[in-house]
């Protein structure tokens, strides 16, 4: 996200431009099956407008297919979606930050946790999801403000019990 952002991110403060190129390569992308690339200008001038492009299943122009116009944006206006997603990293001011609250937020918790949730359900299963942990989350922050980025073998080395030399030394495939 980051870098396509920086690649055409200036494009789009141009007024009008990325709506343009949308109407452009409306043809073509349609016919490739990259629907995205042509709103690849209009929805990276910032990083909610870019997570939505990423994650999102329908861009609004899109939703109008299926539903009533009218109803679409009435449902757009009261849902605020990108100024929702604006709101969550405001104050956050490191990038990547930015994106990990984003996709804490509105993808692991709206997604992936609701569909593990549904699906172990669906088949009698307890599921445990070990590294979303809030207390976990606060101690990786606070080493990565004094400048050491947690790395996966200082996870491996805070199990308890501790794991063996022959987990921790192994080569990965």
């Amino acid at each position: 996200l980051p870098r396509r952002m920086h690649l055409v991110g200036r494009l789009a403060t141009v007024p009008g431009l990325g709506r343009l190129w949308r109407h452009a390569t409306r043809w073509i992308s349609e016919r490739s099956g990259l629907i995205k690339l042509s709103s690849l200008i209009e929805m990276s001038g910032d990083l909610p407008s870019g997570y939505r492009l990423a994650r999102g299943l329908f861009l609004p122009w899109e939703i109008e297919q299926f539903m009533d116009r009218a109803m679409v944006r009435q449902g757009l206006d009261r849902l605020r979606t990108t100024a929702c997603l604006r709101e969550s990293i405001e104050g956050i001011s490191d990038q990547q930050r930015q994106i990990s609250c984003l996709e804490m937020r509105w993808y692991m918790l709206n997604q992936l946790l609701r569909d593990s949730d549904w699906a172990s359900m669906a088949h009698s299963l307890e599921l445990r999801v070990p590294l979303v942990d809030v207390p976990l989350l606060r101690e990786v922050v606070a080493l990565s403000d004094a400048g050491h980025a947690p790395t996966k073998r200082d996870l491996f080395r805070t199990a308890s019990p501790p794991l063996p030399d022959s987990i921790l030394n192994r080569r990965d495939r």
